[in-house]
């Protein structure tokens, strides 16, 4: 992670070094609503979107916001088939005594 905005109801963790303006000011509108879950999370290809920044994840409780749904779905990302398979990634994270959950966070 790169830093946080937390002058919001929610924070906004950051994995994106530069956010043009109209996309900082959806992300704070965002931020600022009672349903979201946690915090935002702004990868590095978010811009503004229709309704709400393209390249953010949205979690939220009670609530679906259907314009934060399917704008611009998968600008920039890849979907790569990696040579591991899950019993392999099971015993490279029990050998280190860790679990899936740590696993992620050190991706994270």
């Amino acid at each position: 992670m790169l830093g946080v905005i937390g002058e919001n109801k929610f924070p906004i963790k950051l994995w994106a070094n530069d956010i043009e303006e109209e996309a900082r000011k959806q992300l704070n509108d965002l931020a600022n609503m009672p349903f979201i879950f946690k915090w935002l999370a702004v990868m590095p290809d978010c811009h503004a979107g229709k309704g709400s920044t393209v390249g953010t994840v949205i979690a939220t409780k009670g609530a679906v916001i259907p314009a934060a749904i399917g704008v611009d779905i998968g600008c920039s990302m890849t979907a790569i088939k990696l040579n591991f398979s899950i019993d392999e990634i099971l015993n490279i994270v029990s050998k280190r005594k860790e679990t899936l959950e740590d696993l992620r966070l050190r991706i994270e």
